[in-house]
């Protein structure tokens, strides 16, 4: 199967060609644990734990690395502020983290390094640098002069003559330039601090990713991941510091996904917008929230809201019932199938065109329907051939949940939908409108996943729906309504591999 991304560096949608036939290295820039982890931390784990599961079922042999971030400025000024060390700190809020990815069903990456475990390669790479005359000593410190590195600003478009009015180059007297960015930082009083041939001090941000890259996938290595914030300056600084250290970049292909928004701003703990995540799964199921961070295409941005949440836990109980009706029809399907059905087709097209969760999602949802249907049909012949294809396309798509989308994990039997049911106040005429045109905006956009969603959230509040050409009734006690159909999706990101999708397929 032709793999193709939108490589950032290019800014280009590319074919994936592994540097070494069958295998794929990836880095993914993991969390800096100096505060409880958010959705948009999670974002970034389960967009690059589908990707890893994909390529993995494709038949690659993939090795995944996401660091831990174990010593920075704020973890430092945490440390501090409580009157402890940052290890405890560090340690502190890696276990959350760990433990709200595992609740999560995110696989545990093949090395999960901390950045003080690779200080000695962090000097290394250092020393190798000022050898090669990119880097330089000034005061008690150690920095890499970014003008010396060719394309320097190339991922991100940038200038560094003259520089960007950027916040995080501070004019600063040791720098030649205020673009360039500190290897190694001179020791400060109180600071943590090891020894180094340029005096005691601790590593730059940026070294320690290209430190624990290098010494675990070798340089270059396939795909380098994170969130599109990470873009400039810190990535574009590894690929300095890569070509600094060894004449080539670090990656071939660069992954970015897009931000987890509140309003108009990106979820963020500065910006006291980001609730807990472990707290966030105490009111959604685990698997609701994995569903929705996979609800979009992963290079946009993801809006936050309750409604969406509970569109994504209607969608699981939708996936759970169809569940219980499988396991009663065919009993345990196979846990590895033959993947030759249509379904398997049509979903890891969209997956292989650019990571198209969004359409992958659509067509299994529209597949759930079909298997509805195909159960009713064929109740009373178990043994024809419909039988035999809706048992394959089943087992299939137990399999596209269970092992790509990392969903229906609890047993059908297990899984209680009254416990997660929605709970809304009775609705508004006002209201129901809002949701039908929402509805027609995602069947206009053959988002086929969200409509069944938000007619199931209808529904259970006793609004009744019947779609008509281009007209929507809906029926709710004694009152009525109809909408026609013309309402717009709320952004103009282009669809990827729209041939892919079935326009005749209607939600019913």
């Amino acid at each position: 199967m032709n793999l193709r991304f939108h490589n950032t560096l290019s800014r280009k949608v590319e074919d994936l060609r592994p540097l070494e036939a069958g295998r794929l290295g990836i880095y993914v820039c993991g969390p800096t644990v100096y505060d409880a982890p958010h959705l948009g931390h999670a974002r970034s784990a389960v967009v690059f734990d589908v990707f890893r599961r994909f390529f993995e079922a494709l038949g690659y042999n993939v090795t995944l690395v996401r660091n831990i971030t174990d010593i920075d400025d704020k973890i430092i000024l945490k440390a501090q502020a409580a009157g402890t060390d940052y290890r405890t700190i560090a340690e502190r809020y890696q276990n959350q983290y760990d433990a709200v990815m595992a609740a999560l069903n995110v696989r545990a990456p093949h090395a999960a390094p901390r950045a003080t475990a690779y200080i000695g390669t962090c000097q290394e790479l250092v020393a190798r640098m000022l050898r090669n005359g990119h880097a330089y000593r000034s005061g008690k410190s150690v920095y890499l002069a970014i003008h010396s590195c060719r394309d320097y600003g190339r991922l991100s478009g940038r200038s560094c003559d003259p520089l960007p009015d950027i916040s995080r180059c501070r004019e600063q007297p040791e720098k030649r330039h205020p673009g360039d960015f500190a290897l190694w930082k001179g020791s400060k009083t109180g600071e943590p601090q090891w020894s180094s041939p340029w005096g005691p001090g601790r590593p730059g941000w940026h070294i320690e990713c290209t430190a624990m890259s290098h010494a675990l996938l070798n340089t270059p290595f396939d795909i380098h991941g994170g969130g599109r914030d990470l873009i400039f300056p810190h990535h574009e600084n590894e690929i300095a510091q890569s070509i600094a250290a060894f004449g080539k970049p670090p990656a071939a292909m660069w992954l970015h996904h897009g931000m987890v928004t509140v309003g108009q701003a990106k979820m963020a703990k500065s910006k006291g917008n980001a609730p807990p995540l472990e707290a966030l799964l105490q009111t959604y199921p685990p698997e609701a929230v994995r569903l929705f961070l996979l609800s979009r295409h992963y290079r946009r941005d993801l809006p936050y809201t309750e409604s969406a949440l509970q569109e994504s836990t209607a969608q699981l109980n939708r996936l759970y019932a169809l569940a219980r009706r499988l396991q009663a029809a065919f009993g345990n399907l196979s846990p590895t199938p033959c993947r030759q059905s249509f379904l398997w087709q049509r979903f890891s097209r969209n997956l292989a065109s650019d990571g198209n969760f969004a359409g992958g999602l659509s067509v299994l949802f529209e597949t759930a329907r079909d298997l509805n249907r195909a159960l009713d049909a064929t109740v009373a012949n178990r043994y024809g051939a419909l039988w035999r294809t809706t048992r394959s396309t089943a087992a299939d798509w137990r399999y596209i949940c269970r092992d790509i989308l990392g969903v229906l994990h609890m047993t059908a039997e297990a899984h209680d939908p009254a416990r997660h049911k929605i709970q809304a106040p009775v609705l508004s005429p006002a209201a129901i409108e809002g949701l039908v045109i929402r509805r027609q905006a995602a069947r206009k956009n053959l988002d086929w996943g969200t409509a069944d969603a938000l007619r199931g959230v209808l529904e259970e509040n006793g609004v009744r729906l019947q779609d008509k050409n281009h007209e929507t009734f809906w029926q709710h006690g004694k009152q009525r309504g109809k909408i026609t159909a013309g309402a717009q999706c709320d952004d103009g990101f282009e669809t990827i591999c729209q041939s892919n999708r079935h326009p005749s397929t209607k939600t019913v």
